[in-house]
């Protein structure tokens, strides 16, 4: 059996994506998929050296999503990594909804209300 998925079809399906969204209570943002290497680098520093789960750093998964995929425009994140701190310590609340959209554009932005939509 021969495949079907060419090396150029993979290229182009999955190559990097960056929609800019409508984030009710916020206003536009511009969101960007993360690559393989860096989705495994963020998980992999959740975990110990045994491969216990480290509940300080698996309770930043968020602000780091933030920090990775929120963005001012295509090529300008909005954060930086030395903004831990100052993302952290943003009202959770007023913080739900842009998580929401980074989460829903995460799984393909079916439930994303792209801007001008």
């Amino acid at each position: 059996m021969t495949t079907t998925l060419t090396r150029e079809q993979l290229l182009n399906k999955a190559k990097a994506r960056y929609e800019e969204v409508d984030v009710p209570g916020l206003g536009t943002v511009g969101i960007r998929s993360l690559d393989r290497a860096k989705i495994d680098l963020r998980s992999s520093t959740w975990f110990d050296d045994n491969g216990n789960l480290v509940e300080e750093k698996f309770a930043l998964r968020n602000v780091y999503m933030i920090i990775d995929q929120v963005m001012i425009d295509e090529s300008t994140p909005m954060f930086s990594a030395e903004d831990v701190s100052v993302v952290s310590a943003l009202d959770g609340a007023m913080l739900n909804p842009l998580i929401s959209a980074v989460q829903a554009f995460n799984n393909d932005g079916d439930s994303v209300k792209k801007k001008g939509e």
